[in-house]
């Protein structure tokens, strides 16, 4: 916080390209949660605000630029409202870590190992992770993996939640990625090339089609 923004974004900026050109695999960074510590006093939340937003801008950018991969936990628990999570950017609560972990875990099986196991093995992942849901009271990781159809209250707002697979939310995640353009066209061309040649048309299209209808389906939600 108290580094200057011109500073710190040329670093960061800096880092990530030395990042991208060393890493031989897929590289991946965090949103922050857009919500201050109650301990901050106004100005100071306030600047944390701006200074969070401005990472979050430059995460898109550096994806962009250099390719590396967004896994947006403050989308994800946003959805949820921090309120409910009993938390804030530090991520501090039980609630948020599991339901971060979760996030990462998810993007990374949709994201980051196609080159290197079998596409059985991710499919079979998957369903463990989706039965392995931060499901708990008051708070689900955006649209639900194996949990039953529910209300969720977050403050005075009442989510309704819908039951969906693995697949499902795999697919919703990436095309949702996709159109917010934080998975570059590049990445997306090459992706598609990929699962055609090792999973064949008929399955990329379920999957284009399926992650379309998620994200229509997906109503827009402010962050809490």
């Amino acid at each position: 916080m108290d580094e200057a923004w011109p500073l710190a974004e040329a670093r960061l900026r800096a880092l990530y390209r030395d990042l991208s050109g060393q890493v031989a695999g897929s590289l991946y960074v965090c949103t922050v949660l857009r919500v201050p510590p109650i301990t901050d006093d106004r100005p100071e939340a306030d600047r944390r605000r701006e200074r969070i937003r401005r990472l979050n801008r430059l995460v898109a950018d550096l994806s962009h630029e250099t390719g590396v991969l967004v896994i947006d936990l403050d989308r994800t628990l946003a959805d949820i409202g921090a309120r409910t999570l009993d938390t804030d950017c530090r991520l501090g609560g039980e609630a948020a870590r599991r339901v971060a972990a979760h996030c990462i875990a998810t993007t990374l099986l949709a994201n980051g190992f196609d080159d290197f196991v079998a596409f059985e093995t991710l499919d079979a992942a998957q369903r463990r992770l989706a039965a392995r849901s931060p499901w708990m009271a008051g708070a689900s990781p955006g649209p639900l993996i194996g949990a039953p159809a529910a209300m969720v209250t977050a403050g005075r707002r009442i989510q309704h939640a819908e039951r969906i697979t693995a697949n499902e939310w795999t697919a919703g995640l990436y095309v949702r990625e996709v159109v917010s353009g934080r998975i570059p066209l590049r990445d997306l061309w090459r992706r598609l090339s990929r699962a055609l040649n090792r999973r064949g048309p008929r399955y990329v299209t379920r999957f284009v089609i399926t992650g379309l209808a998620q994200l229509a389906r997906r109503p827009g939600r402010k962050a809490t």
